[in-house]
């Protein structure tokens, strides 16, 4: 099994199980963001977000988990973002051990944004 992890504007995280070899389509990928898609790279070398190209144009909340994950202090990430991964130029989904520290990490940033406020 692959994993994707599907993070909402709202703070929810879901994991997406798919077939190891298979490919995610993309009419899932635009149904899960909201539209036409993007890729921005994000905390690692090889680690991408799929995002709605349009969600600042759209007037989408502010994803501040994705935010985060995109490391920028000059911009903010825009509505629901698919974590995903790159191998040789094609978006793939991560093994268990990953998508299961990817969740930790995921829980962090956002108790530590709740801190916050």
């Amino acid at each position: 099994m692959q994993y994707i992890i599907k993070i909402s504007a709202n703070g929810n995280t879901r994991v997406i199980p798919f077939a190891k070899n298979s490919r995610i389509p993309l009419d899932l990928l635009q149904e899960y963001v909201g539209g036409h898609i993007e890729t921005v790279s994000c905390i690692a070398h090889g680690y991408v977000m799929v995002i709605n190209e349009e969600g600042k144009l759209l007037g989408l909340p502010i994803n501040k988990v994705a935010t985060v994950l995109y490391n920028s202090v000059f911009d903010n990430i825009c509505g629901d973002v698919i974590l995903m991964r790159t191998y040789n130029s094609d978006l793939c989904g991560f093994n268990f051990d990953t998508t299961e520290c990817l969740k930790t990490l995921i829980t962090s940033i956002r108790e530590e944004i709740n801190n916050e406020h």
